[in-house]
């Protein structure tokens, strides 16, 4: 990574701090001196996929789910190949940053302010075959959010690049717990 790509990231990370901390409502900020643990070493994943994962079928955004992309999202796909380690380790930089305060450092849903959420916040290790064959999907749902849950959207803070990097992230983070 490029000495300017690590200052964004860095950026990025602090920015995403910042705002989780000040939408405590919606996924609060880390434990006060916390430093999250970057791996792809993961443990079981959940056998029950959260109430998001099994309402994927309903509407997100007003738009049917049977193939009712928006247009601005449909036939989207990742621009980073899925197991590219640049792209995963950038991609636990913005994942870190924005998502496991919710989803967990290992994404299983299980992060520090997932506690009490209703929703909880959705098991992403449960949802490798979406990011590979739909990651339309995955990106406008990551862009937009999720209407009724505390999954906020991220298009308004994050690059189109940064949310690819955190579902190339989270594909990995699927993978890894697929395979033990």
């Amino acid at each position: 990574m490029t000495k300017d790509r690590w200052k964004l990231a860095i950026i990025g990370l602090g920015l995403g701090l910042a705002t989780l901390a000040a939408e405590a409502g919606q996924c609060g900020a880390p434990a006060p001196g916390a430093t999250p643990e970057v791996t792809t070493t993961l443990a079981e994943p959940s056998p029950t996929p959260s109430p998001v994962v099994a309402a994927l079928g309903t509407a997100v955004s007003g738009t049917p789910a049977a193939g009712g992309i928006p247009a601005p999202y449909a036939g989207r796909r990742n621009p980073f190949t899925l197991d590219d380690p640049s792209a995963i380790n950038e991609g636990a930089l913005v994942y870190y940053g924005n998502c496991q305060f919710c989803h967990g450092s290992k994404g299983k849903g299980d992060g520090p302010s997932a506690t009490g959420l209703v929703p909880p916040p959705t098991n992403l290790t449960v949802l490798e075959y979406l990011f590979a064959n739909q990651p339309d999907r995955e990106f406008w749902i990551v862009s937009e959010g999720i209407p009724g849950t505390a999954m906020p959207g991220f298009k308004d803070r994050l690059t189109e690049e940064q949310r690819w990097l955190a579902l190339t992230y989270e594909w990995n983070l699927a993978k890894q717990a697929n395979r033990q």
